[in-house]
């Protein structure tokens, strides 16, 4: 996944400066490079932006995903209000989507 042209978006719509959201934590050719898709950032520097964006990791994630929260945190939103509810009906249901999910997904390895 690319990040860097969300950073772009979200520093054009709130009029941020280059100068502000930089403050010497990267040279704005490497910024350039991020936003262009050119290349990845560092952790720290990537941090670094999203705290002189004011925006936190969540905010980040919800704009990168186009204003939607993830399939998985829909999900989970869905199963919690279904359990807390005592849905036994809307469950199943979420059981057959997130096994479906389960199976889309790729499988991830540890270690």
């Amino acid at each position: 996944m690319k990040y860097g042209p969300t950073i772009l978006d979200i520093r054009k719509a709130k009029k941020i400066s280059l100068k502000n959201l930089l403050q010497d934590q990267m040279t704005p050719s490497s910024y350039s490079r991020f936003v262009d898709k050119k290349t990845e950032t560092s952790v720290n520097n990537f941090v670094a932006l999203l705290e002189n964006l004011n925006v936190t990791f969540d905010e980040y994630l919800y704009i990168n995903n186009g204003y939607q929260n993830s399939r998985y945190d829909q999900l989970y939103r869905k199963l919690t209000t279904a359990l807390k509810a005592d849905d036994a009906p809307a469950l199943i249901v979420l059981v057959n989507q997130i096994n479906a999910f389960a199976q889309s997904s790729p499988p991830t390895t540890c270690g």
